[in-house]
């Protein structure tokens, strides 16, 4: 499932598996996986784009660069990714997309934002956010035994799939295989969640932007979907972000409708 192709490169110390033809569309997976997780559906988009497939520091083939924080690892993905491209992330990979967007505009010239939120953590200003305790309990867990944790991570992330089972099974089985992880790193990435709040950074982002959510997502609520696409992403004619809310999805709405989600992103995109 998502193998690397024969192009696939370490590029500046952060892997990048480059594949298929057509415009530049950069992959950013999210916390506790690597770039093999797009499966299916980056093999259906790479019939009409050049791929990027990027693995984040501390993640993957990229386990032996420490991720330092959002700014840091955004940098990094900008030195690996050409200018012009189209992002699209998910989750962690979402508000990398989301920074990059604001730091780097030259780069992305459009936005796929999936299942991502501009803030993850709780505030009286943000009520879709996860509350700071349940973090400080998952952070815990993560430095108390990281496999297990990112195992049962992976059934959350499943939650909420029509085939919840199904899904929870391949991605548990991306978690016993592959790269070892740079735990200190996923620590650290998962403070960077805690701290991080994009909602100005957003206000100035200006590409267009599609905005993917699944309605059961049992990791970032729907309704911080809904606000970025009602605040991002606006162009020069003022027209807002383009907003999927998918019925039958959980976190991971890529894997529920491969072909189906591949062929919407192709239709925005023209």
């Amino acid at each position: 499932m998502g193998e690397p192709s024969p192009a696939a490169r370490p590029t500046r110390s952060l892997h990048v598996d480059v594949g298929g033809t057509g415009p530049d569309l950069v992959l950013l997976h999210g916390w506790g996986f690597d770039s093999r997780v797009w499966g299916p559906f980056a093999d259906a988009l790479a019939r009409h784009f050049r791929l990027h497939r990027v693995d984040l520091p501390g993640h993957g083939r990229s386990h032996a660069t420490s991720f330092e924080g959002l700014d840091e690892a955004a940098a990094r993905i900008a030195d690996c990714v050409p200018v012009g491209a189209t992002l699209c992330g998910w989750s962690l990979g979402g508000m990398l997309a989301m920074r990059l967007a604001c730091r780097r505009p030259d780069i992305a010239r459009r936005l796929v934002l999936i299942a991502t939120t501009p803030r993850f953590a709780r505030a009286d200003t943000w009520p879709s956010g996860v509350p700071s305790p349940t973090l400080d309990l998952f952070r815990a867990a993560v430095a108390i035994d990281g496999p297990s944790t990112r195992r049962s991570f992976a059934a959350r992330v499943a939650y909420g799939s029509a085939d919840a089972l199904s899904q929870a099974s391949t991605l548990t089985t991306l978690c016993d295989s592959g790269p070892p992880l740079d735990w200190a790193s996923l620590s650290r990435a998962l403070e960077a969640l805690h701290a991080a709040d994009l909602r100005d950074d957003v206000a100035s982002i200006d590409a267009p932007t599609l905005v993917i959510h699944g309605r059961r997502d049992a990791v970032i609520r729907v309704a911080a979907g809904e606000w970025l696409a009602g605040r991002c992403g606006r162009d020069g004619n003022g027209s807002p972000a383009a907003l999927r809310l998918l019925e039958q999805s959980g976190h991971a709405p890529f894997l529920d409708q491969p072909q189906a989600l591949a062929q919407a992103l192709l239709d925005w995109h023209g």
